[in-house]
């Protein structure tokens, strides 16, 4: 439950808990402009079906962050990151709130609302205080209804297993295949003579290691493929040559070596 509590300073001096005055297209239509505060009865963004939620009751995160972004601030405002500041830090929102709400206690012992609150593409990295505007000042989205959110955890935990599968058979092959470059530096070198009995046979174990590998690597591909949802993990999956280990390695390796896989916010807020 921990990040989800709006960060607010004594009304005895300004709070550096929202974004600076300068950031804000109009502040004085927000903010309490002695203390930095939220304005006292302000009225939230609201969540807009068809533009930032869709028709199972998901928040569409990507055009959210858009809309508020482009809603509250300027667009050429210059977000700096301060070390010694420590409300300019970034930590991780739940853009399903308020965690007490998605607890099994309250849901008759079900797990599913926790697991989909708690999905890594459900979070967003981003500033404290732009995390702490997304509390003030938007609303807070309903519960959708708990079939939905089990049939989105199955469909993120096959995309999710399809990109690790095919990552792992890709970067084995890849291995294999730098198996093959080190040969023919053995052999540029004179290391290795080319075609006598250990080279023969080092040869031979090359190609049907390299065959057993890649027949691996293309039954992933094929069943990548034939994975439902794998937007759910990385919305430009279509853009990765999956034909192709060496891009498959790259582009894959950041989203399944990670431990969770915030979304990819506006690089205003990044």
């Amino acid at each position: 439950m921990s990040g989800e509590r709006l960060d607010l300073h004594p009304h005895d001096q300004y709070s550096p808990s929202l974004p600076p005055l300068e950031a804000w297209k109009d502040p004085e239509a927000w903010l309490d402009l002695k203390t930095g505060l939220p304005k006292k009865g302000i009225e939230k963004l609201q969540l807009i079906p068809g533009e930032t939620l869709d028709d199972r009751g998901f928040v569409k995160i990507d055009e959210l962050v858009d809309y508020v972004m482009r809603t509250l601030f300027r667009d050429d405002y210059n977000w700096r990151f301060d070390p010694t500041n420590f409300d300019s830090r970034f930590d991780n929102h739940h853009f399903y709130y308020n965690a007490a709400e998605y607890e099994p206690g309250v849901n008759n012992g079900i797990l599913v609302p926790r697991q989909f609150r708690e999905t890594p593409t459900n979070i967003g990295r981003m500033r404290r205080p732009v995390h702490n505007t997304f509390h003030a000042f938007v609303q807070k989205p309903r519960m959708p209804d708990v079939e939905a959110m089990h049939e989105y955890n199955m469909s993120y935990q096959l995309a999710h297993a399809a990109f690790k599968r095919l990552y792992l058979a890709a970067h084995e092959t890849v291995n294999v295949m730098g198996s093959f470059s080190s040969r023919r530096q053995s052999i540029a070198s004179g290391a290795v003579t080319p075609k006598d009995e250990y080279d023969s046979f080092a040869e031979e174990f090359l190609r049907t290691n390299f065959n057993r590998n890649f027949t691996r690597y293309s039954g992933e591909v094929e069943r990548f493929r034939d994975t439902q949802g794998k937007e759910i993990v990385y919305k430009e999956h279509e853009a990765i040559k999956v034909t192709r280990p060496i891009v498959v390695v790259r582009k894959m390796g950041a989203i399944v070596n990670r431990k969770a896989m915030p979304i990819q916010l506006d690089q205003r807020v990044a």
